[in-house]
């Protein structure tokens, strides 16, 4: 959503069909990401399109391959960093990662500087 917040573009979603989406759900999320503002008042006017939810087999879709494999990085930098263990990979996404992630970062353990950063535009 980075980008197409950062583009004004609309976003085509796409997702393992192994995966159950519900049509409830599919509402809730396009719902959800054109009125962020209802989630985090923060995010009032910075909604995003989302066109349409391809599901597409995963065995088939080097997108959803490569997807899985970067989501499973981030986890396993998350279970590090939580633990305490040094992650270089944290060092080099950190810039990326939205202010509004839930991510275990060290310094927004402190609720001063969280609330500090949430608050930024």
């Amino acid at each position: 959503m980075f980008w197409a917040e950062k583009e004004n573009a609309p976003v085509e979603l796409v997702h393992d069909a192994a995966s159950e989406l519900a049509p409830e759900c599919i509402n809730a999320i396009k719902h959800y990401l054109a009125r962020p503002e209802i989630v985090s008042p923060q995010r009032a006017g910075r909604g995003v399109a989302l066109t349409n939810i391809a599901l597409v087999d995963s065995q088939h879709d080097e997108r959803v391959q490569v997807a899985d494999l970067v989501a499973g990085l981030a986890r396993a930098a998350a279970e590090q960093l939580t633990m305490g263990k040094e992650q270089p990979l944290f060092t080099a996404i950190e810039p990326i990662i939205s202010q509004y992630s839930i991510w275990p970062a060290e310094r927004l353990m402190n609720p001063e500087e969280a609330r500090a950063v949430a608050t930024r535009a």
